[in-house]
């Protein structure tokens, strides 16, 4: 089977043969769906944070974690745009950090605004961090590099004036992703610029792309 385009992060997944994608879902909605058979993320959005109790929250994420279809654990995070108090939404934040770190699974992030508030949660660890759907400046992506955070860029990137495509340019392929996110994006436009920006063929993205996802999740996907 040859290499697949990989979407590392969407919630309307499609499937098609030459594509694997992870969908996010909501933890909630995890819980509800006792008939999922195959690979996913779950967690608290930021969003709903206001929604659970800390023992509830935690709770849920004891349930729920260990089961062996979530590959990943998010999407949680902080943002700034929302009413939802940063208190409110760290705290349950900071229990995913705690839960990724328990079971040993990568933790995927919602960040808004918040790029220094992700950095000083971000402790001496072995769980990959995955900034999804990152549109930081180069001063922003040098930062966060120097805490190995992982980049999953998504269409913003499409955008020209885009500040994000500097950082493209210095960002390791070993700290890359790609992601379509809730949008209808073909994933190969996104793929095609950062192979042009990076001055690589496609194919070769693709295979760079297809070892860090067996590195982090592992053998979710054959090819």
């Amino acid at each position: 089977m040859p290499v697949p385009y990989i979407d590392i992060h969407t919630h309307d997944a499609v499937e098609q043969e030459d594509l694997f994608q992870l969908q996010s879902l909501f933890l909630q909605d995890f819980e509800q769906n006792p008939s999922l058979n195959y690979p996913v993320t779950a967690g608290i959005h930021p969003w709903h944070a206001h929604l659970f109790t800390p023992d509830e929250a935690r709770e849920m994420l004891e349930r729920n974690i260990g089961n062996p279809y979530i590959v990943g654990i998010g999407e949680t995070g902080l943002d700034r745009s929302i009413h939802t108090s940063l208190a409110i939404q760290e705290e349950i934040f900071q229990l995913h950090i705690e839960a990724a770190e328990k079971i040993g699974k990568p933790i995927i992030i919602h960040c808004v605004r918040c790029w220094q508030d992700v950095s000083r949660l971000k402790k001496d660890t072995s769980i990959p961090w995955i900034l999804h759907g990152y549109t930081g400046n180069l001063q922003t992506t040098q930062q966060l590099l120097k805490k190995n955070f992982i980049f999953s860029i998504g269409s913003h990137l499409l955008d020209r004036r885009a500040k994000l495509r500097e950082s493209i340019e210095i960002i390791p392929i070993e700290n890359l992703f790609i992601e379509t996110d809730d949008t209808n994006v073909d994933i190969r436009e996104i793929y095609h610029e950062v192979a042009l920006l990076n001055n690589m063929p496609p194919e070769d993205l693709k295979m760079h792309i297809f070892g860090n996802l067996k590195k982090i999740f592992g053998p979710i996907v054959r090819a």
